[in-house]
């Protein structure tokens, strides 16, 4: 019986994969990220974009290129929010763990990423500007989402979304102050 064959990698005991000298997880990052050791890092074209946006002199929206709305991308592992990632490129990492990256002008959720746009804010501070851009709580204004509530218990939640023209999972979340937490 032949001796298993190990991974050229050093500390890596696993057995070779075919032909190859590495194992498949290394033989896989080899190819992918040019070495064997390499990958979990934010890289590509992704990457030199937020870098060429980073120092944008542009007032104008930048939008996310690779993807729509608050689009993702791993880095290290982990997947981040491309927003928040510019954020921490262009004003270096949130001051505390409570702040989040809020934008001045009103097209996160089309994706825009113009460090310009974005600062470190409490989540207070970020609901006021989506309040202040009409983009919280999606179709409703206060007096809807008031009038919703007080219907809460006395008419179905399948009702109520029909009539203001939202899904029922919103009724659900409205009325369970999930959304619209900071009205009564």
């Amino acid at each position: 019986m032949a001796a298993t064959r190990i991974c050229s990698v050093p500390d890596c005991s696993n057995p070779r994969k075919g032909r190859d000298t590495m194992c498949g997880p290394h033989a896989y990052r080899r190819n992918r990220y040019g070495s064997p050791t390499g990958g979990g890092t934010f890289h590509g074209q992704p990457r030199a974009f937020l870098e060429a946006m980073v120092s944008t002199d542009s007032n104008e929206c930048v939008f996310w290129p690779f993807g729509s709305g608050y689009a993702s991308i791993r880095v290290n592992g982990r997947y981040r929010k491309c927003h928040n990632l510019m954020c921490e490129m262009a004003h270096g990492p949130a001051p505390a763990p409570t702040l989040e990256a809020a934008h001045s002008c009103g097209n996160g959720h089309l994706g825009c990423v113009n460090p310009r746009h974005l600062r470190w804010a409490t989540q207070d501070e970020n609901r006021s500007d989506k309040v202040a851009h009409r983009r919280l709580g999606g179709k409703l204004s206060e007096e809807q989402v008031l009038l919703l509530r007080s219907l809460a218990g006395t008419e179905p939640i399948p009702s109520l979304a029909a009539r203001f023209g939202i899904s029922r999972a919103s009724v659900h979340d409205i009325v369970t102050r999930r959304r619209w937490s900071w009205l009564p």
